[in-house]
C-alpha cells in the first residue's frame, strides 16, 4: 500500500496539485450524475476514503461511464489511483468510460488519475 500512497505523492507533485486543491475537488458534489453502474458497488477504501469495487470485469470489458454529458458519475468520482491500476479511461465524444486493462474480480476498481487529467484536459473539464 505504501507504493500507491508514494505514487499518488508523486502524481500530485507533478501537476502541482496542493492538498488544499486536492481538497476542493474531492468536495465538489454539484457535478455528480448518479446514474447507476452495473457490476461495481460503492465502499470503504484502504486506498483513500471511498472506492468503487467490481464484482467481475474481464478483461478489454467497458466498466462505465465516468463522465456522462459534463457530469461526473460516482466511478469518476469514487475510483482512486494506483501505481499498479486495473482499469483505463478512453474518451468516447465528450464523456469518458472505463475500462478493464486485466481481470478484475471483487477488487477495488482504480486508474492512473494522469492517464484522467489527460483526457479532461482534451475535453476542457475543470477538474
Amino acid at each position: 500500500m505504501l507504493k500507491m500512497i508514494d505514487d499518488h505523492e508523486t502524481f500530485k507533485k507533478e501537476y502541482k496539485i496542493t492538498d488544499e486543491l486536492e481538497k476542493l475537488v474531492l468536495d465538489i458534489t454539484s457535478d455528480l450524475n448518479l446514474s447507476d453502474i452495473q457490476g461495481v458497488k460503492l465502499s470503504n477504501s484502504d486506498i483513500h476514503g471511498l472506492g468503487v469495487f467490481a464484482e467481475s470485469f474481464k478483461k478489454d470489458k467497458i466498466i462505465g461511464y465516468a463522465r456522462l454529458d459534463g457530469n461526473r458519475t460516482i466511478l469518476g468520482r469514487y475510483t482512486n489511483h494506483a501505481k499498479s491500476y486495473n482499469a483505463k479511461p478512453f474518451k468516447n465524444g465528450n464523456n469518458i468510460i472505463l475500462y478493464a486493462i486485466k481481470d478484475i474480480y471483487q477488487e477495488e476498481i482504480t486508474v492512473d488519475y494522469r492517464d484522467m487529467i489527460n483526457i479532461n484536459n482534451e475535453l476542457k473539464v475543470m477538474l
